[in-house]
């Protein structure tokens, strides 16, 4: 499917289209289409379709065109509220992790249709997808909401999906955009979980954020819309405590941290073979997860390196590892992500061990030899160093034991730690210091 539309007499390049599909298990829409394209002030849009292959579809023999036009004019004084400034300059955009994000209500108007998606935070984000919205690229400040808009009203009405599918927009200018509803009005919600409809098969271990314009020809994404894609994904990381944005996670395969709809990876589900989010977003691919994995970096201790804690539901044991790919190998296993619990060293000081008790199927970590040695010695099993602790001066991480199931647990929480022994567990004073 390709587009193109009459603006001030001319024809704009065809605009090739891409099918859009969801998972979204209260769409009441089996229809496939593509996605929205905005044109602004056309007076005259043209479609054209190539089937390929000897079976036809009766669907497809009578294609149609809809046009969702909610009478937007550009008045500035009414419809670019909420927008600083009217400069259509594209700004230099320095890369924040505590980025500004503008509310939904900020792009809402009252004679929208109404809502039918009730927000459901069960997902689990894992990473983050990244999408362009194939709409036209040189829109100005103030056409960013009335996108924004008519994404929407498509989504929610036309695809059948009750909310717009993406949860976060990212415009030319560098401005960020609140999209799938999280369910508390006037705010955002960091690492809200919030299952939304872009991606067929992953809406539920990914949050999608989408570039408003199209990257398949000749136009490139700015570079605001880069460093601020990159900030958006980064905030909600430092939420779900994602702090490793160049890693993989195990979902249906093994997915990059940062992907493009696209991606190979995705093809688990074949609705996803799609040219999203276009050459030229995803050539920037690369340049979104360094300045991602730059913004986590920063908000970590110097040296230090992240220590997860995880809990299996099936036998009520925690877990601590420091190694990225052992926690989403847990995670894939159904075990529950309680996120970064302390700072290791990187790799100086002294060193904490890890063992494991063959008889309760409990792991242990010491940072004393002697008791590792001893440990080991009555039939433990020794699996070496896990991380370095940092020196006195630094944060203590406590060690309980919990006497109903035999657990070691380790926390930095002084108020954990107090609520654990007035509930019984035997307080083993502090293991070692993490850094702060």
């Amino acid at each position: 499917m390709k587009l193109r539309y009459r603006d001030d007499r001319a024809w704009s390049d065809w605009i090739p289209l891409e099918a859009e599909y969801s998972d979204d298990v209260q769409s009441a829409s089996a229809v496939q289409s593509t996605g929205p394209v905005y044109v602004g002030t056309a007076d005259a849009v043209q479609a054209r379709m190539m089937v390929l292959g000897n079976d036809v579809a009766s669907s497809t023999a009578t294609p149609q065109l809809i046009i969702i036009d909610w009478g937007y004019t550009l008045k500035p004084q009414q419809d670019s509220e909420n927008i600083p400034g009217q400069d259509e300059t594209i700004p230099s955009i320095k890369p924040t992790i505590t980025p500004t994000i503008h509310t939904r209500e900020e792009w809402w108007r009252s004679d929208l249709p109404e809502r039918t998606w009730t927000p459901d935070r069960d997902a689990n984000w894992r990473g983050a997808i990244v999408h362009h919205t194939v709409d036209r690229n040189d829109y100005s400040r103030a056409e960013v909401k009335a996108i924004i808009q008519n994404i929407y009203t498509f989504h929610c009405e036309e695809r059948g999906w009750g909310d717009i599918g993406y949860n976060l927009l990212v415009d030319r200018f560098g401005g960020i955009w609140e999209g799938r509803d999280e369910g508390v009005a006037n705010a955002m919600v960091q690492a809200s979980n919030v299952e939304a409809a872009h991606t067929g098969s992953f809406n539920t271990a990914t949050f999608g954020v989408a570039v408003i314009g199209s990257f398949h020809l000749d136009d490139e994404p700015s570079d605001a819309a880069i460093e601020s894609t990159a900030s958006a994904i980064a905030w909600e990381f430092a939420g779900l405590g994602l702090m490793d944005a160049t890693g993989t996670f195990e979902y249906h395969g093994t997915q990059q941290r940062i992907s493009g709809h696209g991606d190979g990876s995705h093809w688990y589900n074949a609705e996803n073979h799609t040219l999203c989010p276009g050459i030229h977003l995803s050539d920037r691919l690369p340049d979104i997860r360094t300045i991602t994995d730059s913004l986590l970096h920063g908000i970590m201790p110097e040296g230090g390196t992240p220590v997860y804690r995880l809990y299996n539901p099936n036998d009520g044991l925690h877990h601590y590892t420091a190694d990225s790919a052992e926690r989403e190998s847990l995670v894939a296993l159904g075990w529950n992500d309680e996120h970064v619990i302390f700072y290791a060293n990187n790799n100086s000081g002294a060193p904490v061990y890890r063992l494991y008790n063959p008889n309760d199927s409990n792991h242990f970590w010491t940072m004393n030899p002697r008791e590792y040695d001893y440990l080991v010695s009555i039939g433990w099993n020794g699996e070496h160093q896990a991380w370095y602790a940092a020196d006195e001066s630094s944060q203590p991480i406590y060690r309980l034991y919990n006497p109903h199931s035999g657990e070691h647990f380790y926390t930095d929480d002084a108020n954990e730690r107090t609520h654990l022994s007035d509930i019984g567990w035997q307080d083993e004073n502090i293991a070692w210091y993490g850094l702060t």
